[in-house]
Parts: structure tokens; sequence; C-alpha cells
């Protein structure tokens, strides 16, 4: 069960925290704000339920179950930092290492880095891999480079792409879908959701099932979750309650939010937050179209790791940060 604790925020005083009246909001105004966001028409909260989309992946995973003994997702953003998370959160910490495994590793490039291609290769094998290539408008140039890498790469090891490559993306739109049309690859629509927002789509929940995740259960705790952050009752509302929060700090000049688990589990959560944040809050124009360049700033700190590097900084620097323990 995840809980909340603001004490420390209402204990440092109103100049650098809150009072409890701060955060305090009406049923009615708080359905105003869930309302408002329905219309924005941002379905990360309802793919949860496509039971379509889940018997979609599962018949997928059982159709590739022991053809490949390494699994490569290319994409960036989105398509690559809600699967790193799962993958971190859901399984051994060193799952890609451990003899034991029943699955095929899992490797996430979301970086134009040569060498980090090059390096890739030497701990795969190219002839036991499936490549999954990720963009939702099919034109990101961060996943179509790889593409055409290793595509090249299965054809020298003369291997058929198609067997080889699956991509994730809107079937039939931009560069990607055509490319795989081109080449007889196996397209899956990528769902109606933002990059961003789609772990829970066909673009996280396809690597999950690939190694082992059991994504009935993720997407039942999702939809838990999901629950909770429909509910109009703001004291059991935990998103609204953290958004609240932020919200009205950054008002007092504390436009820095440090996210700081200490499991190592979650620490590539954090650096999804990171995305969710900077993407969502980030922005130069205001609904009403003026030129405001608002937002906040997110930081990722590791427990004990950044107690040691960071925390001098946090302490006795700018009092411009929200640090959420995790």
């Amino acid at each position: 069960m995840i809980s909340l604790d603001l004490k420390n925020i209402f204990s440092v005083g109103t100049t650098h925290g809150l009072a409890k009246k701060d955060l305090a909001t009406s049923q009615k105004e708080l359905v105003h704000l869930i309302n408002a966001m329905h219309t924005r028409g941002q379905k990360f909260y309802s793919i949860v339920d496509d039971t379509a989309v889940l018997k979609q992946v599962q018949e997928f995973a059982t159709r590739m179950r022991g053809k490949y003994q390494h699994i490569v997702v290319i994409g960036i953003g989105g398509s690559a930092l809600g699967t790193i998370c799962i993958h971190q959160a859901l399984t051994h910490l060193y799952d890609n290492e451990r003899t034991t495994r029943l699955h095929p590793t899992l490797h996430v490039l979301d970086n134009v880095d040569p060498t980090l291609y090059g390096e890739i290769e030497d701990v795969i094998d190219i002839k036991k891999t499936l490549f999954i290539v990720v963009s939702k408008s099919g034109n990101t140039a961060e996943a179509l480079g790889p593409l055409l890498y290793f595509q090249q790469k299965v054809k020298q090891a003369k291997k058929n792409v198609q067997n080889h490559f699956i991509t994730i993306t809107h079937i039939g739109n931009g560069t990607l879908s055509e490319l795989a049309e081109k080449e007889g690859i196996e397209q899956i629509e990528h769902g109606p959701v933002g990059g961003r927002f789609a772990v829970l789509s066909t673009v996280g929940l396809i690597p999950a099932a690939l190694v082992g995740i059991d994504i009935k259960k993720l997407l039942a705790g999702a939809q838990d979750m999901r629950d909770i952050f429909l509910t109009p009752d703001a004291k059991t509302n935990l998103p609204y309650q953290i958004a609240k929060t932020q919200y009205a700090l950054n008002r007092k000049g504390k436009s820095i939010a440090v996210m700081m688990p200490y499991a190592q589990k979650l620490l590539s959560f954090a650096d999804w937050y990171r995305q969710l944040l900077a993407e969502s809050i980030g922005k130069e124009v205001n609904d009403a179209g003026e030129t405001v360049h608002t937002g906040i700033t997110p930081v990722r700190a590791l427990g004990t790791t950044d107690q040691h590097s960071q925390a001098q900084l946090y302490n006795e620097g700018p009092n411009d940060k929200l640090l959420m323990f995790m």
C-alpha cells in the first residue's frame, strides 16, 4: 500500500514549507480539475483497462517464447524510460547476468552513440536477438538510425530481417512504418497515448512480457492506482496531493524537485519521473496563449549514494528544492 507523509512540509514553517490549509481542496474543485484532465484526451489512465491489448501482448509473448536469447529495445524518451523502469523494478537487479534465467536478456538502446551500438554486439548474439523498434510518430531519428544499422548487421549474419525485428508505431504513418512494410517486418500498433505515458501500452507491455513479467498483475496494480488518481476525495488522492504540493512550493521559489529513492530497484523510476515532469510542466506558453517560460526542474538522486555526494548542497545550499524520499 502506498502512503504519502507530508509532515516535514508542515513542520518547517510557512516561509519555506506549507500550512495544511495550503493543500485544502474542495471536492468541487478537484472534480473540476479531473474533468479538465479528461478533456485533454490523455488516455494513459484508461489504457490499463484495454483487455484486447492485454490479450494481444500475451499471445505475442507466447508466440515468441523460446525463439530468442536477447531482446533489444530501440527507442528514446517514453519509448525507453518506462521499459527500463519496469525491468529494473520488477526483475532481479542482475537479471541479464543470471545463468539460471529462463527468459531473454533485455537491453534498451536510448542514446545515439556508436560505441553503445558497437559494444552491445559484444554481449548479444545477433542471430538470437529480437530488436523492438519504438516510435510513436514513426519519424524519430534516434530510432530510425539504429534500425538501419542493426538491419545491416542481421543481413550480414545471413538472417532474415523480418524474423529479428518488430516495430511499435502508428501503423501506416511515418518512415518507420514504411520501412517495416518494405522489409516485411511485423508492425504492432503503438496505441492512443503520448509517448512519455506509453509504458502501460504495447510499448512497455511487450518487452515486459517477453522477459517474464506478469503483465496482468502489472495492469491490475495500475488500475488500483488509477482509481486513487481519479477519486474526488483530496485526502485519499495521493497524486493530487503531490501535484498540489509541488505547485504550491514552486510558487514559493522551490523550483527544483528532487526524487530520491533509497531502493536500488526504483532508481530508474526517478529517471522516468524526470521526463514525465519536465515534458508535462516545462512550457513556454500557457493555456491562455501567454508566454510564461514556466516549469519545475526534476533531479534524480539515490539514497545513501547521494546522501554522501549531494546532501551538503541540499542542506546548506539554496533553499529552492522539494525533496521527495522513497
